[in-house]
């Protein structure tokens, strides 16, 4: 394809060479949507730069390498739809995806999956977080399933495991008996029912990093989001979680809320129908995990 600088025109390249000045030498290849030995290109970890590379890539896409081209794209859409923006790719190379694309992002999604496998070691739990959230997506996307290795599974999870207060004995084994560390552990892990669980597995994160536990990661003890954390293949966004309890888009789409109208009054009932996030998000966690039972029916 040649090198892509070179096929910028002057305002994008200004634009690319100001990006260039910035220090990104800590970030992943996992950040860029092309790297290569000597440069990366493309640039994904915030919103601005997927903006600014979907710039670049609607400049240049002409001249670049169709299957390289397909895998740019699709990684900078990804990327703005993690983010919540607009698709910042302004060309008809967005339409939707023929089956030979299909194929040939098939095969893209699955040598990634196998490079997270055997390389995730090398990335933050922060990044492990990350990269399963869009390996998840980009298969939900292409309705393929991943085959649920369980880092994606982990990583890449929106609920809490049953069995979470192993993490909290573990970490506690590490701390004198009656100790102010045992104390908060014991704190967290009684409200981990009420926490979401992507933030409390990003608060134990946080206690790790503060009491040196993460030294310890990989080899004696679990990361937050490795022991807090499970998913599934392909698994839906959920409507909202609480606990160990999710509702997913499946399961509400076409839910008949007249079924709670025995324990509630016609004003919740009406209320959880018209917006059951906010709905659930201020109501008493007891009755929250009530509804969530009932329409899950459990």
């Amino acid at each position: 394809m040649g090198i892509i600088s070179e096929l910028m025109p002057d305002n994008i390249r200004e634009m690319q060479d100001k990006i260039a000045s910035e220090d990104t030498s800590n970030l992943p290849d996992a950040a860029f949507a092309h790297s290569t030995i000597t440069d990366r290109y493309f640039p994904l970890h915030t919103p601005e730069h997927v903006c600014l590379s979907g710039l670049y890539f609607t400049k240049c896409a002409s001249s670049i390498e169709e299957n390289l081209r397909k895998d740019i794209q699709f990684r900078i859409q990804d990327a703005a739809e993690a983010f919540g923006i607009d698709n910042p790719i302004k060309t008809d190379l967005t339409k939707e995806a023929s089956s030979e694309d299909n194929v040939d992002y098939l095969h893209r999604l699955a040598l990634d999956i196998n490079d997270f496998i055997n390389g995730y070691k090398k990335h933050t739990v922060e990044e492990r977080r990350k990269i399963a959230l869009e390996l998840q997506s980009r298969a939900l996307k292409l309705k393929h399933s991943t085959g649920t290795p369980e880092l994606i599974k982990r990583y890449g999870g929106k609920r809490l495991v049953e069995d979470y207060p192993k993490a909290f004995a573990a970490r506690m084994q590490h701390f004198p008996d009656k100790s102010e560390q045992r104390r908060t552990l014991l704190e967290l892990q009684m409200l981990a029912g009420e926490h979401i669980p992507e933030v409390l597995a990003k608060t134990l994160h946080l206690f790790d990093k503060k009491f040196n536990l993460d030294k310890h990661y990989d080899t004696s003890l679990s990361d937050p989001y490795y022991s807090l954390l499970i998913g599934g293949e392909c698994e839906e966004e959920p409507v909202c979680s609480y606990g160990t309890h999710s509702l997913f888009p499946s399961e509400v789409k076409n839910y008949d809320y007249s079924k709670l109208s025995d324990l509630f009054d016609d004003d919740l009932v009406s209320s959880l129908k018209d917006n059951l996030p906010a709905t659930l998000k201020s109501i008493d966690p007891t009755v929250k995990v009530i509804i969530i039972k009932r329409i899950k029916g459990l």
